[in-house]
C-alpha cells in the first residue's frame, strides 16, 4: 500500500501522528487537509536521511529501542508490510520468548568465536549493572560488536543469558508496551495505523518508506526472502560461504542453509565469497535479472531481485491450490519473477492453468460456493448457479502483463460460451489484471447481442481477491451471494463495497 492509499484509511488522530513526525505545527489541520498534506509531503517521509533522523532513539531505554526494531522487523516480514495489532503483538512476544529459550541452549553460540562472546558478555554485563544502557554504552557496544564479529541477534542472546532480555528478569514486553511502541513508531513517521480499512484495522509501512526503514534496521533481505536466495545456491557455493566464515562445511543442503542463517551472515557478505562466474550463473537462473556488469553490480541485482519478491506462507496446507490463491494477483499480471522464484509455477506455460485453478479455489474455499460441472472442452473457466433463479453464472480468466481492453476475439469467444449453454447464463464475469475503460464498450455490446440479456461484468484480480478476503465483514447471515457480481460494466472497489452492503445484509 502506498502513502496516498494508506491515508484514506486513517482517522484524524493517526494522521496527526504522522504529521508530528516531521512538522512542529501546534495547530493541526482537519482530517481531509491532513491527508492532502501528507501526500504532498511524501518526498520528506520517504527520504532515507530524513527517516534515519526520525528514527534516532537518543535518550530512550535500550529495551524500548529493541522493541521498536522488533516491531519494524515484524512489519517488514509481513505480507505487503502490513498486519493487524494482535498478530503483531503475538509475533513480538513469540520472538522474545524464542530468544530467551535459544539463549539457554548449548547450541546458541555454536558457530561463534568463544573469546568474542565472552569479551562481549563481560562488557554488556557491566553496562547492564543498573538495568539501563546509556547512549554512550550503546555506541560502545555497537563498535565492539563490529570489532569482534557479532550481530545484534548475538547481543540479544547474550543479554538473555544474563537474564536481562528484553528487560530485567527476562521479562518480555507486555501488550500495553507493544501498543505504545506502535504509537511511537507512528510519531516517527515509520508506521501508519490504517484504522478505517474495510477489512479491519492494520498497521503498515508504506511502500515508499520501506527502503529507508530497512536501512535503519539493517535488513538487506527479510528472513523468508533470504531463504529463497540461499535455496538457489549450489551446495558448493554454500560450502564456500561456510568455509570463508570459519564454519563447518559438511551436511545436506538444508543443514548448510540453516548454518548460514544461524551465523547471521548478511546476503551481500555471502555473495561476496562467490566468484564473478558463479554470480553470473546464479543471475542466469533468476527471471528478469541482468547477468552483465561488475561483481558488485551482480550482487546488487541478485539482492534487489529477492528483495522485490512477495514471499507468502500459505495457511492452507491441505489444498495445494491455496498457494496459487496467495499469488492470485501475480498470476493475473503474469509476474514471472515472483511466480518462478517462489516456485508457484515451474514454467511460464503454467501461468494460465494456475490462474484458473486459483480462481476455482477462490470461489469454492473463500466465497463458499459450489462449482457446476462443465461438459466438453469448449467452455468458460468456471460455472456457478444462482440459488433462486437456478440460472448460471460463468467466468473466464485472462492473464495479461498489461491492462485488459476486451479485444473482439474475446467478445466472440464469450458470446459463443453463452450461446452454447443449454441453460440461460444470467451473468458472465471476466477476471483480468486491470480493466481499461474501453473494455466497457464490448461489455455493453455483449449484453445486447447475447440474445439472453446476459450481464457482462469486468473485475480486476486484485478487487476479486479483496472481495474474497473482506465479504464476511459485510454479510449478516454468513453467506455470499452472486448478486454482488450480477452487473454489466466494470466492478471496482467502490461499487463492490456498495453492492456488498446491499446484497449481503
Amino acid at each position: 500500500m502506498r502513502i496516498e492509499e494508506a491515508v484514506e484509511c486513517m482517522s484524524k488522530i493517526n494522521l496527526h501522528r504522522i504529521l508530528d513526525s516531521y512538522t512542529k505545527d501546534t495547530l493541526k489541520p482537519d482530517e481531509e487537509t491532513s491527508r492532502k498534506r501528507i501526500i504532498s509531503d511524501r518526498d520528506i517521509l520517504q527520504d532515507p536521511e530524513n527517516i534515519a533522523k526520525r528514527m534516532q532513539f537518543a535518550g530512550v531505554s535500550f529495551d524500548t529501542k529493541a522493541l521498536a526494531f522488533f516491531l519494524m522487523e515484524t512489519l517488514l516480514s509481513a505480507d505487503q508490510y502490513q498486519s493487524d495489532e494482535q498478530t503483531i503483538i503475538a509475533s513480538v512476544k513469540d520472538y522474545e520468548k524464542r530468544i530467551i529459550e535459544e539463549a539457554s541452549s548449548p547450541e546458541a553460540f555454536k558457530y561463534k568465536d568463544t573469546a568474542a562472546v565472552n569479551t562481549y558478555k563481560t562488557v554488556l554485563e557491566v553496562a547492564l549493572e543498573d538495568d539501563v544502557i546509556s547512549d554512550d554504552e550503546k555506541r560502545l557496544l555497537a563498535r565492539l560488536r563490529t570489532y569482534v564479529g557479532l550481530s545484534l541477534n548475538d547481543h540479544h542472546l547474550i543479554q538473555a543469558s544474563l537474564n536481562k532480555f528484553p528487560k530485567a528478569g527476562n521479562d518480555i514486553h507486555t501488550e500495553k508496551e507493544i501498543k505504545n511502541g506502535l504509537v511511537d513508531l507512528q510519531r516517527r513517521g515509520a508506521v501508519f495505523h490504517c484504522n478505517q480499512c474495510s477489512g479491519g484495522p492494520v498497521y503498515m509501512i508504506p511502500e515508499e518508506i520501506v527502503p529507508g526503514v530497512k536501512l535503519v534496521v539493517g535488513i538487506e533481505l527479510t528472513r523468508d526472502a533470504y531463504g529463497l536466495l540461499l535455496d538457489k545456491l549450489t551446495v558448493e557455493a554454500l560450502r564456500q560461504i561456510l568455509d570463508a566464515n570459519g564454519l563447518p562445511t559438511s551436511g545436506k543442503k538444508d543443514e548448510r542453509i540453516q548454518r548460514v542463517r544461524s551465523a547471521d551472515i548478511q546476503p551481500s557478505d555471502a555473495l561476496e565469497v562467490l566468484s564473478n562466474d558463479e554470480l553470473y550463473e546464479l543471475c542466469k537462473k533468476l527471471p528478469g535479472v541482468n547477468v552483465s556488469g561488475s561483481k558488485a553490480a551482480k550482487t546488487r541485482n541478485i539482492i534487489q531481485h529477492f528483495d522485490k519478491l512477495r514471499v507468502v506462507v500459505c495457511d492452507d496446507t491441505a489444498d495445494s491450490r491455496g498457494k496459487l490463491y496467495e499469488y492470485y494477483v501475480e498470476l493475473a499480471t503474469r509476474d514471472r519473477e515472483n511466480l518462478l522464484s517462489n516456485k508457484v509455477i515451474k514454467k511460464d506455460k503454467d501461468m494460465d492453468s494456475a490462474f484458473e485453478e486459483a480462481t476455482r479455489y477462490l470461489f469454492e474455499n473463500k466465497l463458499g460456493l459450489s462449482l457446476e460441472p462443465m461438459p466438453g472442452s469448449e467452455h468458460a473457466d468456471g460455472t456457478l448457479r444462482f440459488p433462486k433463479s437456478k440460472e448460471l453464472f460463468m467466468w473466464d480468466t485472462k492473464s495479461k502483463e498489461t491492462i485488459y481492453d476486451f479485444p473482439n476475439e474475446h467478445f466472440n469467444q464469450f458470446r459463443r460460451y453463452i450461446h452454447n449453454s443449454t441453460e440461460r447464463v444470467n451473468c458472465f464475469m471476466v477476471i483480468a489484471p486491470e480493466i481499461s475503460d474501453k473494455a466497457e464498450e464490448n461489455a455493453y455490446r455483449l449484453k445486447t447481442q447475447s440474445g439472453t440479456d446476459t450481464d457482462l461484468s469486468l473485475i480486476s484480480a486484485d478487487d476479486l481477491k479483496w472481495v474474497a478476503e473482506n465479504w464476511r465483514s459485510y454479510a449478516t447471515n454468513g453467506n455470499f451471494t452472486l448478486d454482488v457480481f450480477n452487473f454489466t460494466g466494470i466492478l471496482n472497489r467502490g461499487s463492490l463495497k456498495k453492492r456488498m452492503k446491499i446484497f449481503l445484509k
